[in-house]
């Protein structure tokens, strides 16, 4: 499991990964953290990467997919992050090539922060220019795996708009690109969703699952590593097809990079923060009252409580602790992955449509007046059981 560096709460970070590790480390559970590099720098990245002892990979990911040029640039990098890392300034316009020592200053910056696990610099793919770009990719892996050590990891880290998975054609092509670099074993693929209109929500988008699974499967197949950032929950579900590793941290946006919508802000009006916290019983982020009043209605059997350090710290505070809501996020799915981690590779499958479909019959059979709002139903789990069970939605 790899853990995304969050834009609030990361101070938090380390101690739940120790925790992490102190309690699930016999599962076969193994820990990763990874820092966006422009947003921050070498030195601040490299001291981060530093406090994260118990995590065996460490990855400064160049994220070339937020560059100024790139073709998604998202997040925005603000211009004061854009002089943080000396390869930002330079690099290629989208749909030009990247020259050979600009593939390696990425690499040697990623190295200077402290990285283990060095990878491509990730700028996004065009589908519109399919033949073009995964040639490009391939001269940046070259690069990379040219000036990689002896105890350096090289990884192909590809940037992909969804259609890359979502049409036969495109997915296709960018297989037969994967199986054919058989000196890339680590693939570290980033996919940009389509729109996601609530927080912490997962694709329904049954085209793109079925591309995920294609890619875990051929990964499985052809024996290597598949490591999906910033997937949250449905990196979590690909385990069952083959994935290796998958990328989540507290916040929405480490658990999910997909279109987001536009919301105007309104002259005088303050938007009100919803306390959330992630319900392990529903697989699924929820509001706090929501929480509390499923604690309340249901059953200890029926919805369990939590019984991490988080939560004992939670409840004995006066109020609502975020950070350390975040502590009990990220734990929480360090549990969920040391659940699978502890089966052999070819019982994964049923273990994660175990937790979906007892998920999802906690959903449905909530009582009257137990019933979550709405705008915060886990839509996702029908559609989960469908994709690991072969059951009707």
């Amino acid at each position: 499991m790899l853990v995304h560096r969050p834009g609030r709460y990361a101070a938090v970070i380390p101690g739940a990964l120790a925790r992490i590790h102190s309690d699930f480390a016999r599962s076969g559970l193994t820990l990763g953290v990874s820092a966006g590099l422009p947003k921050k720098g070498v030195s601040d990245t490299a001291n981060y990467l530093d406090q994260c002892g118990t995590a065996a990979i460490k990855i400064a990911d160049p994220e070339g997919f937020a560059l100024p040029t790139d073709l998604v640039a998202d997040p925005t990098l603000t211009e004061a992050q854009r002089t943080k890392v000396s390869y930002v300034q330079s690099a290629p316009q989208a749909g030009t090539p990247a020259d050979r020592s600009w593939n390696k200053q990425v690499a040697r910056e990623q190295r200077a922060a402290g990285a283990n696990v060095l990878l491509t610099p990730g700028r996004s793919l065009d589908p519109n220019n399919a033949t073009w770009e995964l040639a490009e990719a391939n001269r940046a892996l070259d690069d990379l795996i040219d000036e990689v050590d002896g105890d350096e990891v090289p990884a192909w880290n590809l940037t992909l708009p969804a259609t890359w998975l979502i049409d036969e054609n495109l997915r296709g092509q960018l297989l037969a690109e994967l199986v054919d670099r058989d000196d890339a074993l680590v693939w570290y693929i980033r996919v940009r969703w389509p729109l996601i209109r609530r927080s912490f929500g997962q694709t329904l988008n049954s085209q793109l699952l079925t591309g995920y699974r294609e890619l875990a499967e051929t990964a499985r197949l052809e024996d290597r590593a598949l490591l999906l950032p910033a997937t949250g929950l449905t990196g979590w579900l690909a385990l069952s097809w083959g994935a290796l590793g998958f990328g989540t941290g507290p916040s929405s946006a480490s658990q999910a990079w997909a279109d987001h919508p536009r919301i105007a802000a309104r002259p005088g009006v303050t938007r009100t923060t919803v306390n959330r916290f992630f319900s392990s019983p529903l697989l699924h982020t929820i509001s706090v009252d929501s929480h509390n009043s499923l604690a309340r209605t249901l059953s200890a059997n029926d919805y369990p409580p939590c019984d991490c350090s988080y939560c004992e710290t939670q409840a004995e505070a006066l109020t609502w602790q975020p950070q350390t809501a975040a502590g009990h996020a990220v734990y929480a799915m360090g549990r969920l992955a040391s659940a699978v981690a502890s089966r052999r590779r070819s019982e994964r499958a049923s273990e994660i449509a175990r937790l979906v479909r007892r998920s999802n019959d906690l959903y449905n059979s909530l009582p009257l007046g137990s019933q979550l709002d709405p705008k915060e139903e886990p839509e996702h789990l029908s559609v989960w059981q469908a994709e690991v069970t072969g059951s009707p939605r």
